[in-house]
């Protein structure tokens, strides 16, 4: 919806535009200009997205993830279980795009 004052317009047809390209596009009327914000939904990167890994006990692994969108995705780590996820390198991260050491 587009608002102007007490007058609004509703637009009806989206088309997917690419995030990178329009990250936001002009929106030119009767003299009035403003920007419309464009959203785009999260999505995995795959190519730069680890894949199920198993790993023995007390082994070492570093897992990644990429999401792309509009705003920009927050990536969040979590045990499929609910359990704890245990990083005992003191330079580990559990947050972001990657998980285990650096």
């Amino acid at each position: 919806m587009i608002g102007y004052g007490d007058r609004t317009r509703t637009q009806t047809e989206v088309v997917r535009l690419s995030q990178e390209k329009y990250p936001e596009l002009p929106l030119i009327s009767q003299g009035t200009v403003g920007f419309l914000d464009v959203s785009v939904p999260p999505d995995f990167v795959p190519e730069e997205t680890s894949g199920d890994v198993m790993v023995p006990e007390g082994g070492t692994v570093k897992l990644t993830c990429r999401a792309r969108g509009h705003p920009e995705p927050h990536v969040q780590w979590r045990r499929e279980d609910g359990g704890d996820i245990v990083i005992k390198e003191p330079a580990g991260q559990r947050t972001g795009g990657t998980l285990g050491k650096e």
